[in-house]
C-alpha cells in the first residue's frame, strides 16, 4: 500500500512538474509555414524565396507592407533559428539619419536605419533556437505591429511622407 501511495505521489508530482515548465504543447520554431500562419492571423500574407533561395513572408497588416526574413536554416529550409521583420516606406531621403538616430536611442523594439535605396526602414529580429511558446511567438507578431505602426506615426511626425 505504500508503494502505491508513493507511486501515485511521484506520479502527480511528475504531471504538474510539466504543467509547470508547459511540457505537452510544442514550442514554436522557425518553421517557415508555421509563421506564414500565424502572419496570416494578422493579414494577407505569402511564402516566397529571397535571392539566397531562403523562405520569405511578404505580408502587410492594416495595409502596410513588411517581410519576415529567415536566417540559419536547416540545409532543407524547413526550420531556421532567427527570423527578422522588415519594413520599408519610401521616404527619398525624407528622413535624416539624425531622426534615425533619434528613434534608436529612444525605442527598444526595432531598430531603424536608412537602407540601399534611401528609404526609412525599421527591422526586429527574434532568435527562436530551440523554440519559443506559441503566446511568445504571438507577443513578437503583436510588438510588430506596434513598432511598425509608431515608426510610420514617427517618420511623419519628422516630417516626412
Amino acid at each position: 500500500m505504500k508503494r502505491l501511495i508513493a507511486l501515485v505521489q511521484a506520479c502527480v508530482l511528475v504531471a504538474l512538474m510539466g504543467f509547470v515548465n508547459g511540457a505537452g504543447a510544442e514550442p514554436a520554431t522557425g518553421q517557415p509555414n508555421l509563421i506564414l500562419s500565424l502572419a496570416q492571423t494578422y493579414g494577407p500574407a505569402r511564402l516566397t524565396k529571397d535571392r539566397w533561395d531562403d523562405p520569405l513572408v511578404d505580408a502587410s497588416v492594416n495595409g502596410v507592407r513588411y517581410q519576415i526574413l529567415f536566417y540559419e536554416c536547416t540545409p532543407a529550409k524547413d526550420v531556421c533559428q532567427n527570423i527578422q521583420f522588415y519594413a520599408a516606406w519610401e521616404t527619398e531621403g525624407g528622413v535624416s539619419m539624425t531622426s534615425i538616430n533619434k528613434w534608436n536611442q529612444t525605442k527598444r523594439f526595432g531598430t531603424a536605419f536608412i537602407d540601399n535605396e534611401n528609404d526609412a526602414s525599421i527591422g526586429m529580429t527574434a532568435n527562436l533556437e530551440g523554440g519559443v511558446s506559441d503566446r511568445n511567438l504571438r507577443s513578437r507578431f503583436e510588438y510588430w505591429i506596434l513598432v511598425m505602426n509608431e515608426f510610420q506615426q514617427f517618420i511623419r511626425d519628422e516630417g516626412c511622407c
